[in-house]
């Protein structure tokens, strides 16, 4: 009983005042249910902070929401189905992008073919062919899948400003990709180059 009495004086504070301490304390008392579900729907595109901020947000609008008397529901489990159709719609525009890239981006053998093979052939650049060739085979995994598909679209389209246009990503969004596939290809060139 105290619990329920504890949760409804939270929900209250929440509402009436929009108490961010009282937010940080429900969020705290569904963190395990929550963390959960960020592992149960495996969304690449966003980092577990991001969820849990997403998690922060719908945790707010639900008990604003949330009115016990005309639902026959508990907030906690109104809270998680409110939280797993916002992880289901984050899933879907995810792969909604996903599909669109594949549409938009030019696979790295493709635009070699289309631009012309832009890798030198002469014997003492050879090295540096197949140095380059490892790497190019090697970037799906070296890579986040976000950093992938920005340095994907980044070769085609040579602008970030259109890169982000393209994906449908902001500019902060793209440039802090392309600096972070920067510093991995720098490292991976530093470790076999």
């Amino acid at each position: 009983m105290e619990n329920d009495l504890e949760l409804t004086n939270l929900l209250f504070q929440l509402k009436t005042f929009a108490d961010s301490l009282a937010l940080q304390l429900l969020v705290k008392k569904y963190q395990p249910m929550i963390l959960s579900l960020i592992g149960h729907f495996h969304l690449q595109l966003l980092d577990t902070d991001d969820l849990l901020q997403e998690a922060r947000i719908i945790c707010y609008q639900t008990a604003c929401s949330f009115d016990p008397t005309k639902a026959n529901i508990t907030f906690g489990a109104y809270f998680k189905l409110s939280l797993c159709n916002h992880f289901r719609s984050l899933l879907r525009r995810e792969n909604a992008q996903k599909r669109l890239l594949e549409k938009q981006v030019i696979s790295l053998e493709e635009l070699l073919y289309e631009k012309g093979d832009i890798l030198p052939m002469t014997l003492g650049d050879f090295e540096l062919r197949i140095e380059l060739e490892l790497l190019l085979q090697k970037l799906p995994t070296l890579l986040t899948p976000l950093e992938y598909r920005v340095f994907c679209a980044y070769l085609h389209y040579q602008k970030a400003s259109l890169v982000a246009q393209k994906l449908e990503l902001s500019q902060s969004q793209i440039n802090n990709a392309m600096q972070r596939y920067h510093h991995k290809l720098a490292r991976w060139y530093q470790k076999n180059g």
